[in-house]
């Protein structure tokens, strides 16, 4: 498949109309398929997924953009709300995600909200600590900061500080930060299509699809790996397992067995026949090739993903549609919102692209432009407040 490249189409008149227009072509393409596994296909029970987004606190203008993108390809496709799934990944690690994941950044104070090690779902709690705000003297860093049209910034600041209040708390972290990214995206003049989380709606599904692949002669321990995703038969075996501090630890795989270090004391075994319920019980994690095959190729399944996503994807898709005897290939499954950023702000040295400083420095008319009018927007943050 080729890259997005933005060379509009014939009715094309900017880069979004463009990268609408690409993907609606290829789903219009893709409609002829011949499917090789309609129990699989029928076992999702949709017409489109999306995977754009990291289920992140900060939620970066890229997957604000990608959330618009979903919405128009939607609305351009005419396909009903349950035919089409949003899902945010959460079994990435905090520490290793851009803007860092387990802090939220309000530009002046950044708060630490999750453990950086532990990927969100396995995670005990989602903070607010808001006493962090304050200085010594009392004064909200934050609220106080900016030198312009300080009321409307400080608006935004108490809409910001009310969405992210409500969905802080202890358990059930990756609901809460559901909830939280779609109160943040709330706070826009769209209706963006909500979002879910994936070790919740799709890993059990992951796992199931895995079985029916099996069950067809497809093990997924026999599934070929393009050059460019060695590292997931090399670092880890296809899987990862999670260990008594809820990290993720590479697998091994020998003699139809799984094993990884389960503590300095216990390695963890988990025979091949065992390892789908380790799976739904979230004591293994499915690697990215997996999540390709499950979600993508089994099913032939039109996909969004982001620009990284479209630089990767075709290649583990292509391989495996080969395995599976499936003629389809990526250039009708693999989607890609294009990964624009038209929103940034900096201060000294640092860029920002998570939500809260940018709420705080355009707010919801400028998301609006930068969206629907493709306008690119870079200022200082504290210094300017664009009304």
């Amino acid at each position: 498949m080729s890259k997005t490249s933005c060379m509009p189409p014939e009715k094309a008149s900017s880069k979004l109309e463009c990268i609408i227009a690409e993907n609606v072509e290829r789903y219009q393409r893709g409609q002829s398929r011949t499917v090789r596994f309609p129990a699989i296909r029928d076992h999702l029970g949709i017409e489109m997924l999306s995977t754009f987004s990291h289920l992140t606190p900060n939620l970066p203008i890229d997957e604000v953009w990608g959330n618009y993108i979903l919405l128009r390809l939607k609305q351009e496709l005419g396909l009903a709300d349950d035919k089409v799934l949003n899902v945010a990944y959460d079994n990435y690690i905090p520490r290793a995600d851009t803007p860092k994941a387990y802090t939220l950044q309000f530009g002046i104070v950044s708060l630490k909200a999750l453990d950086p090690m532990i990927i969100p779902n396995l995670q005990d709690a989602f903070l607010y600590p808001q006493e962090k705000f304050f200085s010594a003297d009392g004064q909200n860093r934050v609220k106080s900061a900016p030198e312009q049209n300080i009321d409307i910034f400080r608006e935004r600041f108490d809409q910001l500080d009310a969405v992210f209040s409500k969905h802080a708390g202890e358990g059930d972290v990756a609901n809460r930060l559901l909830g939280l990214r779609n109160g943040l995206l709330g706070l826009l003049p769209f209706p963006f299509v909500q979002e879910y989380a994936y070790s919740e709606h799709l890993q059990p599904c992951t796992a199931t699809i895995l079985e029916m692949l099996e069950a067809e002669g497809f093990p997924f321990w026999e599934m070929p790996i393009p050059e460019s995703g060695r590292h997931y038969i090399e670092d880890t075996f296809l899987v990862e397992g999670i260990d008594e501090r809820k990290r993720r630890r590479p697998v091994h795989f020998e003699d139809g067995k799984f094993s990884f270090d389960y503590s300095m004391d216990e390695t963890r075994v988990i025979d091949q026949k065992d390892i789908y319920e380790a799976m739904r019980r979230k004591e293994v994690l499915p690697t990215m090739p997996l999540v390709i095959l499950t979600l993508v190729t089994a099913p032939q399944m039109p996909h969004l993903g982001g620009r990284v996503w479209q630089d990767y994807a075709p290649a583990h898709v292509d391989v495996q549609a080969e395995w599976l005897g499936i003629e389809e290939r990526a250039d009708t499954l693999i989607y890609s919102t294009g990964g624009r950023k038209p929103l940034s702000a900096f201060r000294h040295n640092e860029e920002f692209i998570g939500f809260p400083v940018l709420y705080l420095t355009y707010g919801p008319e400028n998301f609006r432009k930068a969206l629907e009018e493709e306008q690119d927007m870079r200022v200082e943050f504290k210094r300017e407040v664009v009304a």
